[in-house]
């Protein structure tokens, strides 16, 4: 809990950081905090796209972690 305390005040600080967004989505996803974990994997999503916006591919890893706790939180 003290990581996801250390990221969580980075990101209050600089709210955008895509790394640090999916590295708390990581760390929720393996504290079994997959709604929370979802929700910071799209906020790494959508500030991606908006940081590159020329880009012609998001990043495949990211939507591969998306799709996983999607399914993780509303299971079939």
């Amino acid at each position: 809990e003290a990581a996801l305390e250390i990221l969580t005040a980075w990101l209050a600080a600089t709210p955008g950081d895509i790394a640090v967004l999916s590295q708390k989505s990581d760390l929720l996803a393996d504290m079994e905090g997959f709604a929370e974990a979802l929700e910071s994997a799209e906020l790494a999503f959508n500030a991606f796209t908006e940081q590159f916006k020329l880009a012609k591919h998001p990043p495949a890893g990211l939507l591969r972690r998306i799709r996983t706790l999607e399914e993780k939180v509303t299971p079939p």
